[in-house]
């Protein structure tokens, strides 16, 4: 391949794709969804008996931990997943690996699924009973004849009609394949009581005949896990609906993916049994909960801020309520000017701050293979965010490629002021998806988050039965993810953070500083440092996008404050530096961090070592000085980009 640029061109040192991913960038336009996800043809799921390959559990470690401890397989853990819904009565999402109901509540959070209610009464005419209400004119037949009874009298409807799902993602607009697109579901709530026992209950007109009375009284879902499957006369049912009632608000809310991004993502983390086949996900014994907080019916299915932070609130409530390990999964995200400084992502750290239990996996974005492409909310360090791999075996048996080794997606986003991702996870797979979606392969970020989600679940199962009286701080799980992922050659820190998530490392390592007291000891450390495409030059890490103005004698600096997790009074700390890069030198062999003051860390760059044009990506390690552990990484991008001038008559030429 021969290329002729008369423009400013960088490549990128350290990488596969050389001239590749400036080029790739720059000649394709790729468009990207508010969900991080690419979507492609149908591949039937079949059962594997010996290696599973349509979701990779081999390359990552999960194949080996799960064959040692097969009873540390998620459960006793929850995994919430933040998304478009979950289908829970999809094979592979029904029950959990010991056999329990894997989907214990259901929240919507969009609005999608509001439908308001209003008073009803009961009136009689040529010997049937129907719940009335006149000025809305709604009308539905079966008062008579309900198993339950208002225990007040007071009696509530709704209507909720086709219509609700024409601009629906799903596409679908007949739900009960009867040839029309106008029917009408009704439905009644009221409180009764039975037992001794107060609740409410909802009757929905699933068959849409006009008669309650041939259909299933349902409660919030969490309580009986009740659900709606509106039969298809043309085939199988589109989704599973499952309900809550909100008395106070006067309101039914109806909870469905119609979007199946939530779904696919379901099953990558805890998925069993997929298909009714030995396909699983990543961790089959976990629960799910699924926090609506993608509308279907906008673009991509869209979200807002005010939809992620209630659910967030919501996931935060449940972690504090519960005895089980809760693990967030988000695999959404936007592209972010001013990473790390969003209203969400500072939302976030307070979020964390409060509740340091509280585990939240991301997608890094599909905005790469161009750096400082991380979006939002990845850029936050409350969060473990994900790049995307396509494992070697994925490649060949869903995509017919020839692969030889695991490779990192060309749109998997990658770092530059901020230090993202912190790992890169497989982010191609086939996996549940409701009856109406056309294929099960996906590709993306979107996928890579869940895959990480399912590790979380798989460590903190095995602590809860090694470690019963120890609770991990969210953040320090995500150092020990970092630190024993494994590095994928050809690839650098923005490209792949600590490199290919590893559960069976990670659990040793966990182990191994639980022993040693770190959990008590551990610290999180803020780092600034200089990033003159930033407003005030500042970010996480040294950003430079244009170094041919550097000429070897300027000196830079980080700056480090310890956050204020420890409660001991007073804190004083050594560190030993050390850089991983032969052109990043920090002046100064150690450093040290005092109560609330700051450390500084002066270091220079080596132009004699930086000959060659392209991107130069290092970081200098701050090891504790009794344990040598790491405690915290600086992180240093600088690009040198090839120069067009009179020399070269203002042309370069590569060969491919």
């Amino acid at each position: 391949m021969i290329m002729r640029h008369s423009l400013l061109l960088s490549t990128f040192k350290g990488s596969p794709i050389i001239k590749e991913r400036f080029l790739i960038t720059q000649w394709c336009k790729m468009k990207t969804k508010f969900i991080l996800l690419i979507i492609f043809i149908t591949v039937t799921l079949s059962a594997q008996e010996t290696i599973q390959s349509f979701i990779s559990l081999k390359n990552t470690g999960v194949q080996e931990f799960l064959e040692k401890h097969p009873e540390y397989d998620g459960r006793g853990t929850i995994v919430m997943i933040l998304d478009t819904g979950i289908d829970m009565g999809i094979d592979g999402l029904t029950k959990t690996s010991t056999g329990e109901d894997k989907v214990i509540d259901v929240q919507d959070f969009t609005g999608q699924g509001d439908v308001q209610l209003f008073d009803a009464t009961i009136e009689n005419e040529n010997d049937s009973s129907f719940f009335v209400n006149s000025e809305k004119d709604y009308k539905v037949a079966g008062a008579d004849k309900l198993s339950l009874k208002a225990k007040d009298d007071k009696y509530y409807i709704g209507l909720v009609t086709e219509k609700r799902w024409m601009n629906s993602g799903s596409r679908v607009r007949d739900l009960n394949g009867n040839g029309t697109t106008d029917d009408k579901f009704y439905i009644v709530a009221f409180e009764t009581e039975s037992d001794s026992e107060s609740y409410w209950v909802a009757y929905f007109d699933a068959n849409s005949d006009g008669d309650i009375s041939d259909d299933q009284p349902n409660r919030n879902y969490k309580e009986k896990h009740d659900v709606i499957k509106i039969k298809n006369e043309t085939g199988l049912t589109y989704f599973t609906i499952a309900l809550n009632i909100f008395p106070k608000e006067k309101k039914v809310v109806l909870f469905f993916d119609d979007g199946s991004h939530g779904t696919h993502c379901a099953g990558i983390a805890a998925g069993y049994s997929i298909g009714k086949t030995s396909l699983n996900g990543v961790a089959p014994g976990a629960y799910l909960m699924g926090l609506k907080l993608g509308n279907n019916t906008l673009s991509g299915g869209a979200t807002v801020t005010g939809s992620m932070k209630r659910a967030y609130l919501y996931a935060d409530k449940i972690s504090k309520e519960r005895e089980e390990p809760c693990i967030i999964n988000m695999s959404f995200g936007i592209g972010s000017e001013i990473e790390g400084r969003a209203d969400f992502e500072i939302f976030l750290a307070d979020l964390v701050r409060d509740n340091p239990y509280l585990y939240i996996a991301t997608s890094n974005g599909n905005e790469g293979p161009g750096i400082s492409t991380t979006g939002l909310p990845a850029a936050s360090t409350s969060v473990l965010s994900s790049g995307a791999v396509l494992a070697q075996e994925i490649g060949n048996d869903l995509y017919g490629t020839v692969l030889d080794r695991d490779i990192i997606l060309h749109f998997s986003s990658r770092g530059g002021e901020v230090p993202k991702p912190d790992v890169v996870s497989p982010g191609a797979a086939t996996s549940t998806v409701p009856n109406f979606a056309g294929g099960d392969r996906y590709w993306g970020t979107s996928m890579a988050s869940p895959y990480s989600a399912g590790v979380l679940s798989l460590l903190l199962s095995a602590a809860k039965v090694e470690f019963p009286d120890v609770k991990i701080p969210s953040r320090l799980l995500y150092k020990v993810l970092r630190e024993s992922a494994v590095p994928m050659e050809g690839y650098v820190k923005i490209d792949q953070g600590g490199g290919l998530i590893n559960v069976v490392n990670a659990f040793e390592l966990l182990k191994k500083y639980i022993a040693a007291g770190e959990i008590s000891k551990f610290e999180n450390y803020t780092i600034s440092a200089f990033a003159p495409n930033m407003p005030d030059e500042i970010s996480s890490s040294m950003y430079v996008r244009n170094g041919s103005y550097l000429t070897g004698d300027e000196n830079f600096s980080f700056s480090v404050i310890k956050d204020d997790n420890n409660t001991t009074n007073t804190f004083y700390r050594l560190f030993n530096l050390k850089s991983d890069s032969d052109w990043l030198i920090p002046i100064s062999k150690q450093t040290r961090i005092r109560n609330d003051h700051s450390a500084t860390i002066n270091y220079r760059l080596d132009k004699s070592k930086m000959t060659d044009f392209g991107m130069y990506n290092g970081t200098i390690t701050a090891y504790d000085s009794k344990t040598n552990t790491p405690a915290f990484e600086m992180m240093a991008t600088v690009v040198l980009p090839y120069q067009f001038t009179s020399e070269n008559n203002y042309s370069l030429t590569w060969k491919d």
